[in-house]
C-alpha cells in the first residue's frame, strides 16, 4: 500500500472510530437518561346537524360547514373555563400536589399552566376530527385527562343542541297558537257562510238537493283534506330523514310508549358502554358484552321505527281513500244544485270563500309540518367520541427506534473505523520491506 493511501486510510479509520464512539455514547445517553414520557389521545368528530330538505336537488343541508366552526371549537377546548372544569372533575390540584417534592397543593393558575403544557389539541387531516393528545411522566394521567376533555366537550355540545331545540319548539308552539286562532276564526266565518247557503236553499223551492247535507259534506271534506295534506307532508318529511334523525323526530312528533321505552334502553346501554370503555380494556368480556347490548338495542329501535313508518303509511292511504269517496259524493251534490250555483249570487260568493279557506288551510298545514321537523333538528354542532384514549403500553419518549438507530449507527461506524485502523497496521511491515529492497 502506498504511503499516501495508508495515511488517508488511517485518518478515515480514526474519524469513523471516534465518530462512532460519540454516536454510541449519544444513543446510550438518550435511551437511558431521557425522562420517560407517556402519551395518549382521544379523537372527537364535530359535525353540523341540519334538516335535509327534499326540495333540494342533492338533499344536503344548506349552509353547513364544520370548517367554519372548528376554530371556535379549538378555542373552547383550550379556554380557561373548560380546563378548569377538567381540573375540578379529576381533582388534579390535590393529585399533583401530592406528587410535588414539597407536597404542597399548587395554585389554580399553576395547575392550569401545567395542564396546558401536557395537552395538545389539534385537527386531524380528515375534516371535522379533533385530536386531544396528553403527554405526561405519569402513565395513568394521559388517558384519564384526554378522555375527560372528550367527555366534557361531547356533553357540552349535547346540552347546547337540546337548548336550541327547546327554544325553537317553544317558538313554534307560540306560532301555532296564533295560527290556530286564525283558523278558528276562519272556520267560524265558514260556518256562517254555510248557514247562509242553507237559508238560501230553503228559500228557493225550485232547487234540488242530495239527501245528505251539502254543508256538512263540505265541512267534513275540508277537515279530511287538511288532515290528509298534513299527514302526507309529514310522511314525506319523515321519509327524507336519515335513520338517526328519525330517532330524534319521532318521539317528539308521535306518542309511542314502545318506542320511548326502547330508546331509553338504548341510551342506558350506550351509557354503560361508555363507562366500560373508559374504565376497562376493549377486549375485556364486560366491554364486549356492553357492545352486544348496544347493538341489540339499536336493532330494537330500528324495528320499532320501521313498524311506526309502515303504520303511518297505511293511515295516510286510508285517509286518502276516505277523502276520495267524500269528494265524489260532494261532486254529485253540487251537480244536483247547478241551478242554485248558477243563479244565486250568495251561493257563488260562499263557494268562492270556501275555496279560499281551503287554500289558506292547506298552506298553513304545509308550513307547520315543515317547521315542526326543522324545530327538532336545529342547525347546530354535534360531537361524537370516535376514539377513547387508552392507557399507553410503553413510553412515547425516549423513542426506542430512534435510540436503536443512533446506537446501531455509532457501533457500525466504530467497527468500520477499527477495521480500517487494523488494515493500516498490517500494511506497515510490507511498506518497510519494500523500502529495504
Amino acid at each position: 500500500m502506498k504511503p499516501d493511501a495508508q495515511i488517508k486510510l488511517k485518518a478515515a479509520g480514526n474519524l469513523l472510530a471516534l465518530g462512532g464512539l460519540a454516536l454510541l455514547a449519544l444513543g446510550l445517553s438518550y435511551q437511558f437518561f431521557t425522562p420517560k414520557l407517556y402519551r395518549a389521545s382521544a379523537v372527537i368528530r364535530v359535525e353540523n346537524r341540519g334538516v335535509r330538505r327534499p326540495d333540494k336537488a342533492d338533499g344536503r343541508p344548506a349552509n353547513l360547514s364544520e370548517a367554519l366552526s372548528m376554530a371556535a371549537e379549538y378555542e373552547l377546548l383550550k379556554s380557561d373555563a373548560f380546563q378548569s372544569q377538567v381540573i375540578s372533575n379529576l381533582n388534579l390540584r390535590e393529585i399533583w400536589g401530592k406528587r410535588s417534592p414539597q407536597g404542597a397543593m399548587p395554585g389554580t393558575n399553576e395547575v392550569r399552566m401545567l395542564l396546558q403544557s401536557k395537552t395538545r389539541i389539534h385537527p386531524l387531516p380528515n375534516a371535522g376530527l379533533i385530536e386531544i393528545q396528553v403527554t405526561s411522566e405519569e402513565r395513568d394521567d394521559t388517558a384519564l385527562i384526554a378522555n375527560e376533555f372528550a367527555r366534557l366537550y361531547r356533553n357540552y355540545r349535547e346540552s347546547q343542541s337540546q337548548n336550541v331545540s327547546r327554544e325553537r319548539i317553544d317558538a313554534l308552539r307560540k306560532n301555532w297558537d296564533a295560527e290556530d286562532r286564525k283558523v278558528r276564526e276562519a272556520q267560524e266565518r265558514l260556518e256562517k257562510i254555510v248557514s247562509d247557503i242553507k237559508k238560501a236553499r230553503a228559500a228557493d223551492t225550485n232547487s234540488f238537493y242530495d239527501r245528505s247535507n251539502i254543508a256538512e259534506l263540505q265541512n267534513k271534506r275540508i277537515e279530511l283534506e287538511a288532515s290528509y295534506v298534513e299527514q302526507q307532508n309529514m310522511l314525506v318529511q319523515l321519509k327524507a330523514l336519515k335513520p338517526e334523525q328519525l330517532r330524534q323526530v319521532l318521539p317528539i312528533m308521535v306518542t309511542n310508549e314502545m318506542l320511548n321505552v326502547t330508546l331509553d334502553k338504548l341510551t342506558a346501554a350506550k351509557h354503560d358502554l361508555s363507562e366500560a370503555q373508559t374504565a376497562l380494556d376493549p377486549e375485556t368480556p364486560e366491554v364486549k358484552s356492553a357492545v352486544m347490548v348496544v347493538e341489540e338495542r339499536n336493532k330494537n329501535v330500528t324495528e320499532a321505527i320501521a313498524g311506526m313508518m309502515t303504520a303511518r303509511e297505511a293511515e295516510v292511504a286510508a285517509l286518502k281513500t276516505t277523502l276520495d269517496d267524500l269528494t265524489q259524493k260532494l261532486a254529485s251534490a253540487r251537480t244536483n244544485t247547478s241551478d242554485l250555483s248558477t243563479n244565486n249570487p250568495a251561493y257563488r260568493a260562499a263557494l268562492q270563500e270556501v275555496q279560499s279557506l281551503e287554500d289558506e288551510r292547506y298552506q298553513l298545514k304545509t308550513t307547520l309540518a315543515t317547521n315542526s321537523i326543522e324545530a327538532v333538528l336545529p342547525l347546530s354542532l354535534s360531537a361524537t367520541i370516535v376514539e377513547n384514549a387508552q392507557l399507553p403500553l410503553r413510553p412515547a419518549l425516549p423513542d426506542p427506534s430512534l435510540a436503536h438507530g443512533v446506537i446501531g449507527s455509532g457501533a457500525l461506524a466504530g467497527v468500520i473505523g477499527l477495521l480500517l485502523l487494523f488494515i493500516t497496521r498490517k500494511s506497515k511491515p510490507l511498506l518497510a520491506k519494500a523500502t529495504v529492497k
